[in-house]
């Protein structure tokens, strides 16, 4: 069980000695899709929960959101705050979206779980930060460039057109 937050968030994490939910959405998250995310609008800290036993169906769904994609190059790194198993008594599992009927709002089923409120430090057993560093010469370096040049082009053009 652990949360997964950017690296330039973990200072105030440390300062307030908690997690606090982002109903407002006044904080970036690592997870762009969690405008409407299932737990974040309960008030809910959206955690990753791996305790199940890894099964084939179960990666296709861990593959949908994976932990690290936002630690990728150029995005400022991560923090993964692993939970101590006590906290598991307090999650809201992911079945309640299903129970809710939610279609309109994201999770990912068998892999999130929600943590009602602010999650105390006291409940972390441990932090490890992530933060990539890429060859400029590599494929994916240039790969990303030649892309992000090609999305920069569309736009120039879509506004001469507009």
């Amino acid at each position: 069980m652990f949360h997964v937050t950017r690296l330039s968030s973990l200072e105030q994490i440390l300062s307030d000695q908690e997690i606090r939910p982002n109903t407002d959405r006044s904080r970036s998250t690592p997870f762009g899709y969690m405008n409407n995310g299932f737990f974040r609008n309960r008030g809910c800290i959206s955690l990753f929960d791996y305790r199940a036993e890894s099964t084939e169906r179960l990666e296709q769904f861990r593959n949908r959101c994976y932990p690290f994609q936002a630690a990728e190059q150029g995005e400022g790194g991560i923090a993964i705050l692993f939970l101590k198993p006590s906290v598991c008594d307090r999650l809201v599992p992911w079945t309640r979206w299903r129970d809710e009927e939610a279609w309109s709002e994201m999770v990912v089923p068998h892999v999130e779980a929600g943590y009602p409120g602010a999650l105390k430090m006291e409940f972390v057993s441990e932090i490890v930060t992530l933060e990539l560093t890429e060859d400029p010469e590599s494929i994916m370096a240039v790969f990303r460039s030649a892309r992000a040049k090609r999305l920069e082009l569309q736009k120039q053009d879509q506004a001469s057109d507009g």
